[in-house]
């Protein structure tokens, strides 16, 4: 009879991994801090911040829920558009788009030939008015906001019903004059600018290295 070998666990070694964990993920922490103080915002983004803040009130995170995360920032203008319209814009840190497929598919994928610009981020405009929301998909990137889709809600409905309403035509179907025309909207009425744009890409970066060493710290206290 051919001899059977049954490989027996090595649960001194498996509970020296496990032992190890939390004094990996502190050496995590101390190289993340060593290059990123997440209790400092780079001057020139500070000054984006300042700038755009006499426009807009900038609500970091979730003050009053459980989780109390800063990954949502939530952005509300302080001014109407013309026609009495109230607008708000919120973005999530890690609503970054990855084109690193689509940049290798029309230009090949050899080292040095990809720019270094930050990643385009999504982030919602709600434009409010007579009890309507019209909830605008916009994409930032080089420091330009562009339409990318949009929806009407009404503006007390759920999450579920408003995943159950007409989504907006698809944008490339619409005529080009209309296109101009709505990003000239969320430019002009909405105030979305190119410093507001460039704000929503660089403080994505900022808070998603901050949410990530949180993240790391968060996760030593449960392991350790």
């Amino acid at each position: 009879l051919a001899a059977v070998c049954c490989a027996v666990p090595n649960t001194k070694s498996r509970l020296l991994s496990t032992s190890t964990l939390p004094a990996l993920i502190s050496k995590e922490i101390t190289e993340e801090i060593a290059i990123f103080d997440p209790q400092e915002i780079p001057e020139d983004l500070a000054d984006l911040k300042s700038s755009i803040s006499s426009s807009w009130t900038i609500v970091e995170g979730d003050s009053t829920g459980a989780t109390q995360s800063g990954a949502t920032i939530k952005m509300y203008r302080k001014n109407a558009t013309p026609n009495g319209s109230k607008v708000s814009l919120t973005f999530h840190c890690q609503d970054t788009i990855d084109k690193e497929e689509e940049s290798a598919s029309l230009f090949g994928d050899e080292e040095g030939e990809g720019d270094e610009n930050s990643p385009p981020v999504q982030f919602m405009v709600t434009v409010s008015k007579a009890g309507k929301d019209l909830k605008i998909n916009c994409i930032s990137e080089d420091a330009k906001a562009s339409v990318d889709g949009m929806i009407i809600a009404p503006t007390e409905a759920s999450l579920d019903e408003i995943g159950d309403l007409y989504r907006g035509p698809v944008l490339d179907d619409l005529p080009e004059d209309v296109r101009d025309g709505l990003d000239k909207f969320l430019i002009q009425d909405c105030g979305i600018d190119e410093d507001v744009a460039a704000f929503v890409a660089m403080y994505s970066d900022h808070r998603e290295q901050a949410e990530y060493i949180a993240w790391l710290k968060d996760l030593k206290t449960i392991v350790e």
